[in-house]
């Protein structure tokens, strides 16, 4: 990387997981893999293992691993991702670094230019998402491309060098969208923006590494509120459907379907419980080690997002639905009844004749 005054940095989560057995030759294979793409160069992987790892998406990731590597991408490919729009002439070539924390991975994508911040470093990690996206399309040697979103992250970093005392400081400029933050390295420490790279990044990897495990979260709870909407949804379409199909479903089995429905939603609201205990503590276990709070408002709202409502919903509408399938089971054992007194009365008559 050339000596600049400027780094631009956009904020992802791109990883490559594999499957536990194949963990030990996780970066020899993401290696391997990168080094097959003609347009990436000074490719760096690191990770075992051997201190952990976590679970991702369709596989696990190692903890304290790391993928760095340059990427050229010619200003017309960028314009296909853009919708057509050069965002920044000037910036064809993308440094990629990939750590792999204790919470799992946080990508950053940066980029030089010699004017002010004025670059929005977040169309950056757009154009090298869907570059790599292209490039990794098929999986191989059980190594799998992922991307978790939200990637980019919504924020816009700069990095630069100046007289300041403490080693990083930073300022926050709120936009109505993505924010910018400019980071300031102590001269007295480094010689010049990019010698201050890899400890910037490290820094800020905490807060942004347990963010994308709250994210990953978050995920999880969507995909299962949408499996309680589906089944709340089949419920419902069987409660009011009037033929005589639906009407013996609602007789012999609908029991059953409301008792799944409620005890998945009784078990979801008990995970989230359990991940809102979970995540405050880990929130505040970062913070309690003296790290600087740059990105804490965007850990708690991550942290907030929960479907409750959905849940509560799904449940009091299975336990309506009990209760109105109980009343017809009710309606129709009196006609039962009163269709047999009626025939035990037709015996009875017919017998003394």
């Amino acid at each position: 990387m050339a000596r600049v005054h400027w780094l631009y940095v956009g904020i992802a989560c791109f990883y490559f997981s594999t499957s536990p057995n194949k963990l030990s030759t996780w970066a020899g294979n993401v290696r391997s893999r990168l080094a097959s793409i003609s347009s990436l160069s000074e490719i760096e992987v690191a990770g075992d293992g051997s201190s952990g790892h976590v679970f991702m998406n369709n596989g696990v990731v190692p903890i304290h691993g790391r993928v760095s590597f340059k990427v050229e991408i010619p200003m017309e490919i960028q314009a296909t991702y853009m919708g057509g729009l050069a965002i920044d002439l000037e910036v064809e070539k993308f440094w990629v670094h990939t750590l792999y924390e204790r919470y799992g991975p946080v990508t950053y994508v940066v980029s030089e230019a010699t004017s002010d911040p004025l670059v929005d470093a977040s169309d950056h990690v757009v154009v090298v998402r869907e570059y790599l996206k292209d490039q990794l399309a098929r999986d191989a040697d059980s190594i799998y491309f992922n991307i978790l979103a939200p990637s980019p992250f919504h924020a816009d970093l700069s990095l630069t060098i100046g007289h300041e005392k403490k080693q990083l400081s930073g300022r926050r400029t709120p936009t109505g969208t993505f924010d910018k933050f400019e980071f300031t390295a102590s001269s007295e420490l480094y010689g010049d923006t990019e010698d201050a790279v890899p400890d910037f990044l490290y820094q800020l990897s905490s807060e942004l590494s347990l963010y994308y495990k709250l994210a990953a979260a978050y995920e999880k709870r969507l995909r299962a509120v949408m499996e309680i909407n589906r089944l709340t949804e089949r419920l419902l379409a069987i409660y009011e459907t009037s033929s005589v199909k639906a009407w013996l479903v609602r007789t012999f089995t609908f029991s059953s379907r409301m008792r799944h429905l409620a005890l998945v939603a009784i078990k979801e609201q008990y995970d989230n419980q359990a991940e809102a205990t979970r995540s405050r503590e880990e929130i505040e276990g970062i913070y309690a080690t003296g790290i600087e709070p740059h990105f804490k408002d965007y850990l708690m709202t991550e942290m907030s997002k929960n479907f409750t409502d959905n849940v509560s919903a799904a449940r009091e509408i299975a336990s309506l639905l009990d209760q109105a399938r109980g009343r017809q089971i009710g309606t129709i054992a009196l006609f039962f009844s009163a269709l047999a007194g009626g025939l035990a009365g037709a015996l009875v008559s017919l017998l003394v004749r």
